[in-house]
């Protein structure tokens, strides 16, 4: 007699979408899943103290590019996930020279600011001057909303990878920030 009978051969792989060789065609998880840093997508965004100095970004390791932000080259960005709390003050993101052994520091940097993850990007910039190619955002106070979280998208340009600082800054903004106040300037910090 003769029977007709399948055989399911399992396909090893990766097997999940947010690991960095996941594999669509594996149907059994060999255990060989690889991830970059948490603050590979913006729901890892680390958060950085406004007014609080440079932070080291290594973007070497990442996996996961978000959409291209449009600024500075074609190429999706080796990208990492910051995020800050607004305060008030007028509001300066910049990017500069960083070191770590062992890692090249990346000289030509772009940033995107963003009003939530997968939200509106504020604006977004790759150079701050034709000789300057690290990048920096600057926006006036009334572009924000007090006590509401942002998102820093920053790497290299064109896809570049290194180490290099990142840092936002606001501007001391004197005033009443009373909110039940006649006087109440929400930019007061």
């Amino acid at each position: 007699s003769s029977h007709n009978f399948c055989i399911n051969v399992p396909t090893p792989g990766c097997t999940d979408a947010n690991a960095c060789n996941y594999n669509v065609s594996a149907t059994t998880d060999d255990g060989s899943c690889t991830y970059g840093p948490i603050n590979d997508m913006c729901a890892g965004a680390i958060s950085l103290t406004v007014n609080g100095g440079n932070t080291l970004v290594n973007n070497t390791n990442t996996c996961n590019n978000a959409a291209n932000p449009g600024c500075g080259g074609n190429t999706q960005i080796l990208d990492m996930w910051y995020s800050f709390v607004y305060t008030g003050g007028d509001i300066t993101i910049t990017t500069s020279v960083g070191s770590a052994s062992g890692f090249s520091s990346l000289t030509d940097t772009r940033i995107a600011l963003y009003d939530a993850c997968n939200g509106t990007m504020m604006l977004c910039d790759d150079d701050i001057s034709s000789s300057n190619y690290y990048s920096q955002i600057v926006l006036p106070c009334s572009e924000f909303v007090q006590g509401q979280t942002y998102y820093i998208q920053a790497g290299g340009y064109n896809g570049a990878s290194g180490v290099f600082n990142i840092n936002v800054t606001a501007i001391i903004i004197n005033g009443c920030t009373d909110v039940d106040a006649t006087n109440y300037d929400s930019c007061a910090n």
